[in-house]
């Protein structure tokens, strides 16, 4: 093992990229480590690309995470972006 798989190789190897869509905080993309905030079985089976796409909701009050696919986190937060844009579009009629 070389001296910059040694340096960078494990933290590059140990991490995920996910993209998460939440109903308060909008889109975020984030850096996860593998085994500390996401399993690995998760990795393997819903991993595109070693990209995750995780939206949240709420069950009884409760937050939940559910890791989709690419297409229908896109679809989703299309839909998120049209309703801010009409969220935004009944301010500034409400306050012009």
């Amino acid at each position: 093992m070389g001296l910059w798989d040694r340096w960078f190789g494990s933290r590059m190897s140990n991490t995920v990229i996910v993209h998460t869509l939440h109903l308060c905080h909008g889109y975020k993309q984030r850096v996860w480590e593998i085994g500390k905030d996401v399993d690995a079985n998760a990795i393997s089976s819903k991993a595109d690309n070693n990209e995750l796409y995780v939206l949240y909701s709420y069950i009884d009050g409760e937050e939940v995470e559910h890791i989709t696919t690419k297409e229908l986190f896109k679809a989703a937060l299309d839909q998120y972006e049209e309703i801010e844009q009409g969220v935004e579009e009944s301010i500034q009629q409400a306050f012009h």
